[in-house]
């Protein structure tokens, strides 16, 4: 490459890509002129080199020639912006702030589609990729669900590494929708006290909206008179102690809601998997059970007040594997501060409880089982 020209970055489109081409194929020149085209046309990916070299990587399997003079404009293009950098603003917003995307189908050959994500801080790009999903979707949502988790993994690998210097927030952009995601209890705090009001709504989601009534139930009604009426007729009518106690044989015959049960059983199998891997818990967990509740008939509600000990095991299993490691979302209602940093309005609120309760600077090796609280417990 000591002779070659520099180029601006402009490859070709997939479909002069053949996954079945084979070695004597014609060279991209003729191919061009057979095609009547004089240059190629820019893939449909940004015009990154990491899109590039994503669509030109899928053919290391079987190179042919077409693949080849691919990869040397991509080094003539190297050549042409090895004094290029990043530049990041002194003084600039230290926020981490990320964006994600994707096409949908854009391989003509398995019809897989191609997500993308970049990181920003201070003004520059600190993490970016572009690649190709390992499945086939079946509608646009899905192909940016499935973007939106790639890079919901490099966002908590980024937090962890953040957690080191005390940042407190990560602000991405999941297509239009911005979302700040908190995974430390001082950021928490200040969230549910300070800003309690301005995070007291739900985002807009279909959920809300085909399953919530149009946003009235309870759970997605907006902070307001109606929410309020609704909370307290909840604690009154339906979450008090009496009213507990009173609906219980129907609680018993019947199935409430389906995140109760969903929880539940996540956290029953948490339990027992643990505890089979500790047979001095297991051990004194069963001969609690037989001492309250004995072997001629299954544990009841009442009887939860009378063994403690197996609180603290349920307790510890749903800190260290919490069946929702993220909460129900939030929404931001006008502009706060969190951390130093300025939150927009219409910002989602994600915390990540998952972090939070497994952070070593809160717990003693938070990976775990705290051995200390569950044999400081008074068997029942």
């Amino acid at each position: 490459m000591a002779g070659g020209d520099e180029i601006d970055v402009n490859l070709p489109s997939e479909e002069y890509f053949p996954t079945a081409i084979t070695e004597d194929i014609i060279a991209a020149p003729e191919l061009a002129a057979r095609e009547g085209r004089t240059r190629q046309p820019p893939i449909r990916l940004a015009d990154y080199v990491s899109g590039e070299v994503s669509l030109i990587s899928r053919f290391m399997a079987c190179p042919t020639q077409l693949h080849f003079a691919a990869v040397k404009r991509i080094l003539r293009y190297l050549k042409g912006t090895v004094n290029y950098g990043v530049f990041y603003k002194r003084g600039g917003a230290s926020n981490l702030v990320g964006f994600t995307d994707s096409d949908y189908a854009g391989d003509m050959y398995d019809s897989k589609s191609t997500s993308g994500y970049v990181f920003q801080m201070s003004g520059g790009a600190v993490a970016w990729s572009s690649r190709k999903q390992p499945i086939v979707t079946l509608s646009t949502t899905e192909a940016e669900f499935v973007a939106a988790a790639a890079c919901a993994c490099q966002a908590i690998w980024m937090r962890r590494i953040l957690k080191e210097i005390d940042f407190s927030g990560l602000l991405l952009d999941f297509g239009y929708r911005r979302v700040l995601l908190v995974s430390s209890p001082s950021a928490v705090e200040e969230c549910f006290t300070k800003n309690d009001v301005v995070f007291a709504n739900r985002p807009r989601l279909l959920h809300g909206k085909h399953l919530g009534y149009n946003y009235t139930s309870l759970v997605w009604a907006p902070y307001g008179d109606l929410w309020r009426n609704l909370r307290k007729l909840s604690s009154l009518e339906i979450l008090s102690s009496h009213r507990l106690q009173l609906l219980s044989s129907i609680r018993s015959d019947e199935v409430l809601l389906a995140a109760g049960t969903d929880t539940s059983a996540v956290t029953m199998e948490w339990a027992m998997s643990l505890l089979v891997n500790d047979i001095e818990i297991l051990k004194k967990a069963q001969n609690e059970i037989d001492n309250v509740i004995g072997h001629d008939r299954l544990m009841t509600e009442s009887d939860t007040l009378k063994i403690p000990y197996l609180h603290c095991i349920i307790s510890e299993v749903m800190r260290m594997y919490p069946p929702g490691p993220l909460l129900v979302p939030h929404e931001s209602s006008e502009e706060c501060s969190i951390g130093g940093y300025r939150v927009p309005p219409g910002t989602m609120l994600i915390v990540n409880m998952w972090s939070i309760q497994n952070d070593p600077r809160v717990w003693e090796e938070p990976g775990n089982s705290n051995q200390k609280d569950l044999k400081g417990v008074r068997q029942g």
